[in-house]
């Protein structure tokens, strides 16, 4: 399963990184975006994910500017 994480910070990225690896070693942590725009940008040069954890504050926004900005039917968990 390739996972995207959306997070802007380090101590959550580490705890999720780490709390996956040890569910599922499988779990490949495709990509860490920490803002709207770098998201965006992540999506225009990678393939989708299977599902995205994402936090909903980020460094230049709320997550759900990325909702208005692009189609997502990807499984997201906040």
């Amino acid at each position: 399963m390739n996972v995207l994480i959306v997070e802007n910070e380090n101590p959550a990225i580490v705890g999720l990184s780490g709390l996956l690896k040890k569910i599922d070693p499988i779990i490949s942590i495709v990509g860490i975006t920490e803002s709207v725009e770098s998201t965006i940008n992540w999506f225009q040069t990678n393939p989708s994910p299977d599902l995205i954890f994402m936090d909903i504050q980020l460094d230049d926004g709320l997550c759900f500017e990325l909702f208005e900005s692009m189609k997502l039917d990807i499984p997201v968990i906040f």
